[in-house]
């Protein structure tokens, strides 16, 4: 797992934690990835539930963001998938990425196994601040 100091001569070095970046919709993937980038996270990517299973087996990433509504396979069923899976851990902290917002919605998402929940259109701002544990859990 990426986050951790390690020393180098007399000089901390922090590794860039690693994001899992998980939807269909290629162009906000690719935006999203862009700018979590900048802000210095080490961004893969998967369009579907079954490449973001097989992702996060081999690379096991520090964060997985999730769209719920993907193509083979919701993201709640790649959340439950991935909580139950012994052979995964670390478990990654898993934010759903969804335009649903109701509570019923977040329920559903937390059930699922999601740590935190933020709707679309994301606001990068509380998408940061949730990954830096400024804000609190779904």
């Amino acid at each position: 797992m990426k986050g951790n100091s390690t020393t180098d001569s007399s000089i901390d070095q922090v590794e860039p934690a690693s994001v899992l970046l998980v939807d269909d919709l290629s162009s906000g993937r690719r935006t999203l990835a862009t700018l979590l980038e900048m802000e210095g996270y080490l961004v893969s990517q998967a369009d579907c539930g079954e490449a973001a299973l097989i992702a996060i087996e081999e690379s096991k990433p520090d964060y997985v963001l999730l769209d719920i509504g993907l193509p083979d396979m919701s993201g709640y069923e790649v959340a439950s998938s991935l909580r139950s899976n012994v052979d995964i851990e670390p478990k990654p902290t898993l934010i759903a990425l969804t335009g649903h917002c109701q509570p019923s919605d977040i329920q559903q998402a937390i059930d699922a196994g999601f740590d935190h929940h933020v709707t679309k259109p994301i606001d990068i701002n509380k998408l940061l601040g949730v990954m830096k544990g400024e804000s609190q859990k779904a």
